[in-house]
């Protein structure tokens, strides 16, 4: 209830609404060892992170979220944090692996038949475009291709790896 409250908060643009709501939530998750609510809220609270522009500490929770939802094996999960984490490595500069990410964000949502939500929407559009504009359309999607083809584990290493990149260019 937490979460989807937080949801409605986030999708308002109430961002420190929906950031105490997803870390009350989280923090219930963790006590009764709810692995699957954690990681859902993990990546909420990296898209508010990056709503308000906290690279570093939206990655972080992007990527905690990624390697929780990997364990659990959670793939539509995976697809929502690649396209969030994908859009934090965008506004970073790092144009040829949010490319790949949204390549493989792409093919994980083809596969399942989902979509993002209005809101996540617009930042993955937003994403692709400025990827597409630094990159020049034949990169762009050399890049994202290779994302749609990578397997799970690789595309999970592949952002995990980006820990430190980001860490250093925020530095």
């Amino acid at each position: 209830m937490l979460n989807n409250l937080g949801e409605v908060a986030r999708l308002q643009s109430d961002h420190a609404r929906a950031e105490g709501l997803y870390r009350e939530g989280l923090a219930l998750h963790r006590t009764l060892g709810n692995q699957r609510g954690a990681a859902i809220t993990l990546g909420n609270l990296g898209f508010v992170a990056h709503r308000e522009g906290k690279v570093e500490e939206a990655a972080a929770l992007l990527l905690e979220s990624i390697a929780l939802k990997h364990h659990l094996g959670d793939e539509i999960g995976l697809a929502y944090c690649f396209a969030g984490l994908a859009a934090v490595l965008c506004d970073d500069g790092a144009y040829v692996l949010a490319a790949r990410l949204l390549g493989t964000a792409e093919g994980l949502i083809r596969t399942h038949a989902v979509q993002l939500d209005a809101a996540d929407r617009t930042d993955h559009a937003a994403c692709v475009a400025r990827c597409r504009t630094n990159l020049g359309d034949e990169a762009y999607a050399a890049a994202a291709d290779e994302g749609r083809a990578m397997e799970i584990d690789a595309a999970v290493a592949t952002a995990l790896a980006s820990r430190e990149d980001v860490r250093r260019r925020t530095s």
